[in-house]
């Protein structure tokens, strides 16, 4: 799984980071769903639990509700965490603490969105176009 900033990860006050699940396995798998992506503090705490939405400013499914995303070897899915500068407290998160759709596995990655509307769109498939 690897983490950056989608072509249009900075717009507004909007940061964005889309996310890559590709299966390294030798059998196809089917994520469905929402990752789980927590902000984290410089301690590596998480503090913020992104909420999950279908669509976001910076993108989304599309869809009223998450399908099945069928991947094959080598190939991959996408979903987007994003969230917006707002005002008053909110501040840009350290890192985020990400889980795959259908697992217990988490692993953290060291970019973020900002903490304001803290969301996360379904996983799509490689072949949806642009998030």
């Amino acid at each position: 799984m690897t983490g950056h900033a989608p072509p249009n990860g900075d717009v507004a006050g909007h940061t964005g980071v889309q996310l890559e699940f590709r299966n390294t396995s030798h059998h196809a798998c089917v994520l469905y769903g929402y990752p789980g992506a927590d902000g984290v503090d410089g301690a590596g705490h998480a503090v913020a639990h992104a909420a999950r939405t279908t669509d976001g400013y910076l993108g989304g499914c599309g869809c009223s509700h998450p399908r099945g995303v069928l991947v094959k070897p080598g190939q991959s899915a996408y979903a987007i965490v994003e969230g917006d500068a707002g005002g008053g407290a909110c501040d840009r998160f350290r890192g985020l603490v990400v889980t795959p759709p259908n697992t217990y596995r988490s692993t953290p990655i060291g970019v973020a969105p900002h903490s304001c509307h803290f969301q996360v769109h379904p996983v799509v498939p490689d072949d949806a176009g642009p998030q």
